[in-house]
């Protein structure tokens, strides 16, 4: 269980190591299932006391449904996913607690670093020529998940600043760059008949149908699949 307390501090932490991914739902399960044992966290809203906590299956069957929509080239409803793909990822519940509030319901913060799920979107910039992560915009496109994870910590006890090396969650995110160096690539954009490649990442499983993506028909980008 999330213990409850009024004490903990919130997690304060810098250094972040981000990689935006799109995976074919495939290899997202064949990536859950390398990680070790995990929970999923709600930390965006306040949730019921029995509420907010998910399985991995969970998460897996969400970016399911998301992946489906667009190889049938459909736009997903983003708001269907949005509490799973902007949650936290954590081998241990101590490192998170639970803020009661005044309705009897909770809100869970994280008090020791770990694995940040976001919802990504990505964009064009003509005028650079590059794309641009954790963009919002009418011309970005959906692009899987953003999973980060931070380098420095704060210790709220001592104020001192420390490396993350050591805490529970650093196996689970170095697990993930591992199968990422394995089972994806950078993603090579095709722009007015122009390559440009992205650091960006795409699963290999994906080329297959990738240019069925609404938005990337809509914005005349491809990804080229030689």
């Amino acid at each position: 269980m999330v213990s409850e307390s009024k004490k903990k501090i919130p997690l304060q932490v810098s250094k972040w190591v981000k990689v935006p991914l799109l995976v074919d739902d495939q290899e997202m399960e064949s990536l859950i299932h390398q990680l070790p044992s995990f929970k999923v966290y709600d930390v965006q809203k306040v949730t019921a006391l029995e509420e907010g906590i998910y399985e991995s299956c969970s998460f897996l069957e969400k970016y399911g449904e998301y992946v489906a929509a667009l190889k049938q080239g459909e736009l997903p409803q983003i708001n269907d996913f949005r509490p799973l793909f902007s949650s936290v990822w954590s081998v241990t519940e101590e490192a998170l607690f639970s803020l009661p509030t005044p309705e009897g319901r909770r809100l869970l913060k994280a008090c020791e670093p770990v694995v940040q799920i976001q919802m990504n979107q990505i964009r064009y910039a003509p005028e650079e020529k590059v794309f641009r992560t954790q963009v919002y915009s009418s011309d970005s496109l959906y692009w899987g998940i953003q999973i980060g994870f931070p380098h420095i910590y704060l210790d709220p006890r001592t104020f001192e600043t420390g490396n993350t090396r050591d805490f529970p969650n650093m196996a689970l995110f170095s697990a993930f760059q591992r199968w990422i160096r394995q089972a994806t690539l950078p993603t090579p954009f095709l722009v007015e008949g122009e390559r440009i490649n992205s650091p960006i990442r795409l699963g290999k499983a994906c080329f297959s149908w990738i240019n069925q993506h609404p938005q990337l028909k809509a914005n005349r980008i491809a990804i080229d699949r030689r």
